[in-house]
């Protein structure tokens, strides 16, 4: 069964330690590290340094970028004009049509996670120059990274 984690969750817990984990490699099923108990790690403090890459990528203007870097090969985005673009090169032409219009200024902020090995179940808000509204997001673990596998905005 999923998990509901807040993103305040471990998010500011100064009292333990951050030497036994690494975001962007966390395996959910090492928590403990040799004799040494680590901080609580949740799919917040996995995510939020993605989605800060993400926003500055976004904002460099390179829909390319975005489909290969951030991703699965066979991910699929959901545009909030209903449209539907699978694999890089459509994921990627997506996220130009937004940049082109001049969507700048990208943020997103979570408000649930859910998680459920190998995947991340988030929804929140995302805001930028022209237009802002909500996401659905699936995150799935490849090779040892988290990717975006499904994207849903409106």
């Amino acid at each position: 069964m999923p998990t509901l984690l807040s993103p305040q969750i471990g998010e500011n817990d100064s009292s333990t330690s951050d030497e036994c984990f690494k975001p962007e490699t966390y395996d959910a099923e090492h928590i403990l590290e040799e004799k040494k108990v680590c901080k609580i790690v949740t799919p917040y403090d996995i995510i939020k340094p993605i989605y800060r890459q993400f926003e500055k990528t976004y904002d460099q203007g390179n829909g390319t970028t975005i489909a290969h870097r951030f991703f699965t090969e066979d991910g699929t985005f959901i545009s909030f004009d209903k449209k539907t673009y699978k694999g890089y090169d459509q994921i990627a032409s997506g996220y130009q049509v937004a940049m082109d219009a001049g969507a700048t200024n990208f943020t997103l902020t979570p408000s649930t996670i859910y998680a459920s090995h190998p995947f991340f179940i988030a929804t929140g808000h995302y805001n930028c120059t022209i237009a802002a509204g909500n996401y659905q997001e699936i995150w799935k673990q490849v090779n040892q990274k988290w990717l975006l596998f499904i994207v849903i905005v409106n």
